[in-house]
């Protein structure tokens, strides 16, 4: 798995991280993966895989409260302020900087960038906090629900339990891991401004999370052919037939999001290596003895016995 490049640096793999779930959600973690048939094979065929419990959930950015989720900041939505302020990151002098900015402002940025908006908004995240210690405030916001759990691990441990488990969503979905950036829309420039950069950024009244997350392809996002045939092939295509293909990714990915949001599909599935992702899992505050039981059984279930569980001192 690769780190997906931004500001500020990503994540070290030793960072710990926490999942605040409900308890219907925790149950959910622990269930074995069924969606196999969202990600067919090559030759189209249906492969089974009996696989042990673990299964992480991505939601679709359109999910989240943020309305600002997946969008561009203003700045690289202008195509003459992002030439201007990109020309400035560049350090470029003004007459290279009018040069390109002719240049840009000649083609048609516009199809790029709703193929960059579409394919974020098909792509799904899952959302976890780096501290070092639980959070009040996130078991505040995150579990209204008398009961569920808050797990404790780090971002080696997540990234290991995703790329172990069954080879082909992994492949097909490409997780990566990035740190979050809190920012001003208004005023930030994105210099970096891929489908996955845009998932990275997130307005400056949500920074309390102090969030890290794992941004994954849908099986709608994976289905759409990026690539010519090869990487590296695009760039031997004549500017026309870079232009045709980025209409036809950007249309794809439109009809995608738009089947996605009628279907009211708010997001997917990936398999998971549960064993040894879990550090620790941690009660909500006053949980009662009864849901302590209950957790303490679907752990056992999951053969995940070895992982303490606490209740939470808060």
């Amino acid at each position: 798995m690769k780190f997906a490049r931004r500001e500020p640096s990503p994540p070290t793999p030793d960072t710990v991280i926490w999942r605040y779930l409900e308890d219907w959600k925790f149950e959910d973690l622990l269930m074995r993966f069924t969606e196999h048939d969202q990600w067919p094979n090559k030759n189209g065929k249906r492969k089974v895989h009996h696989n042990e419990p673990g299964q992480m959930w991505f939601a679709f950015p359109r999910t989240f409260e943020d309305e600002k989720e997946g969008h561009f900041p203003d700045a690289n939505d202008d195509p003459e302020v992002y030439c201007d302020r990109m020309a400035a990151r560049m350090g470029l002098s003004e007459e290279e900087a009018r040069n390109r900015k002719e240049r840009f402002l000649a083609a048609d940025t516009q199809t790029m960038r709703d193929a960059i908006f579409s394919m974020a908004q098909i792509c799904g995240v899952s959302c976890w906090s780096a501290s070092n210690c639980e959070s009040a405030e996130m078991w505040f916001n995150f579990v209204s629900s008398p009961n569920g759990v808050a797990i404790r691990s780090t971002c080696a441990q997540v990234e290991h339990a995703l790329t172990h488990a069954h080879n082909t969503p992994a492949r097909k979905a490409k997780p990566s891991i990035c740190a979050v950036g809190y920012v001003d829309h208004s005023s930030y420039f994105l210099a970096e401004d891929g489908f996955r950069n845009l998932l990275a950024i997130v307005q400056e009244s949500w920074s309390y999370e102090n969030e890290v997350r794992f941004v994954a392809k849908s099986p709608a996002l994976a289905a759409i052919p990026t690539q010519v045939s090869k990487p590296g092939i695009v760039e031997t295509l004549s500017a026309k037939e870079k232009q045709e293909h980025i209409a036809t990714v950007a249309e794809q990915a439109r009809t995608a999001y738009v089947a996605l949001r009628q279907s009211r599909s708010e997001g997917f599935h990936l398999p998971i290596d549960l064993a040894g992702m879990i550090a620790e899992i941690v009660l909500k505050p006053g949980s009662s003895q009864e849901y302590s039981t209950i957790v303490r059984d679907l752990v056992g279930k999951a053969n995940l016995g070895s992982v303490p569980i606490r209740t939470s001192s808060l």
